[in-house]
């Protein structure tokens, strides 16, 4: 019985592990700061995040601005 239960756990794990290295889309939680990111559409850290994108040719990176405390 435990052999079953460990040989499941070690197929969960490898599916899990084997999924999430191909994650080609990053969700990027930004915190709202003057000048750095206003918005998800503004600001110079945005920008940079932006130009990231535009060379990371294998998925996209979806950015949201946050409230700092909620951000980290």
């Amino acid at each position: 019985m435990k052999k079953a239960i460990k040989k499941s756990v070690i197929l969960i794990l490898f599916c899990f592990f084997s999924f999430s290295a191909y994650a080609k889309d990053y969700r990027l939680s930004v915190a709202r700061l003057p000048l750095y990111s206003e918005s998800a559409d503004k600001g110079i850290l945005i920008d940079v995040l932006k130009a990231m994108d535009d060379e990371y040719k294998e998925g996209r990176f979806i950015i949201k601005v946050y409230p700092f405390q909620r951000s980290i």
